[in-house]
């Protein structure tokens, strides 16, 4: 019982410190159907939000 919980314990503990280790530039989600995309840029290199088109 005591291990379990030490172990989860300090793997909540060491959690924060590998969180600004990961950097990501777009997260990408296809499935059939639905494709979604977080942080595409359109042609000119400007980051595109999905409110209207120029």
């Amino acid at each position: 019982m005591i291990k379990p919980l030490l172990f989860g314990s300090l793997l909540f503990a060491l959690l924060p410190a590998a969180a600004p280790a990961v950097q990501a530039s777009s997260l990408s989600l296809n499935t059939p159907g639905l494709s979604i995309n977080i942080g595409d840029r359109d042609r000119r290199g400007y980051y595109w939000d999905g409110y209207g088109l120029a």
